[in-house]
């Protein structure tokens, strides 16, 4: 009996990532199809230098998080009074992911932060998203990202009030020069407030799809979803038809 299975037979709690309620956002047909047929979305090659950028900004954050100072880039955005958060449960939200127990749905959204920062004089909280990219102006943040800010804002307000609407992505530009020795990382701090009013209501949703099992009809802005379909009508020529051709 699979998790599914558990959650639809006997009221078992069944854990959402902020991956999937994402993606049934995007596209309920093909959250259906991972978690019901177990076809996932094709992935594509890992962005090994976004993961390294990620990895060296956390580290780089815990140096002024022990000092319980501002980061010298604060200073660059007028965002000196922050500091990294050192709460008890900072490392628990890190290491161990944040989560919210939905009662009415019986589901359990979690998601990993990045960061938290912390305002020195109110106590109030931010959540922070680190990210790598190599645009020449850095003006908008994709959809997909304001949606995993979103949903990272609403698990943690029910954990704790003090997070704010008010987030920060922080990102590392690579600015390319004329050679390597004179390109270089550029920082931008850009502000977002996040939108919670759609997640609660999203999590009901996907609980009703869960229960009533009906695939969702096909969605023609899913490029996932248009690509299937047109391998339907795809006809393969067997080995025989080719070498008779």
């Amino acid at each position: 009996m699979t998790k599914l299975d558990d959650y639809l037979c006997e009221n078992t709690q069944f854990r959402v990532s902020r991956s999937d309620l994402a993606l049934f956002k995007e596209c309920p047909r093909c959250f259906y199809n991972k978690i019901f047929s177990e076809i996932k979305r094709p992935q594509g090659l890992p962005f090994v230098i976004n993961n390294a950028i990620d990895y060296a900004c956390k580290d780089e954050f815990d140096i002024f998080r022990e000092s319980k100072k501002p980061h010298p880039e604060f200073y660059n955005w007028g965002l000196e009074k922050l500091i990294p958060y050192n709460g008890e449960e900072f490392k628990k939200y890190r290491n161990k992911g944040i989560e919210y127990h939905d009662k009415l749905t019986n589901l359990v959204l979690f998601g990993k932060l990045d960061d938290i920062w912390e305002d020195s004089e109110s106590g109030e909280l931010f959540i922070a998203d680190y990210k790598g990219t190599s645009k020449k102006v850095i003006n908008d943040i994709h959809p997909v990202f304001k949606m995993q800010m979103d949903i990272y804002v609403f698990i943690a307000q029910k954990n704790n009030e003090q997070f704010q609407d008010k987030t920060y992505f922080f990102y590392k530009n690579f600015v390319r020069g004329k050679s390597m020795i004179d390109s270089t990382f550029q920082t931008s701090i850009i502000e977002y407030t996040a939108n919670t009013s759609w997640v609660g209501e999203t999590l009901s949703d996907l609980k009703y799809l869960l229960h009533d099992g009906f695939a969702p009809d096909m969605n023609e802005k899913c490029q996932y979803c248009n690509y299937f379909s047109q391998l339907k009508n795809i006809r393969y020529l067997t080995k025989e038809e080719v070498l008779n051709v």
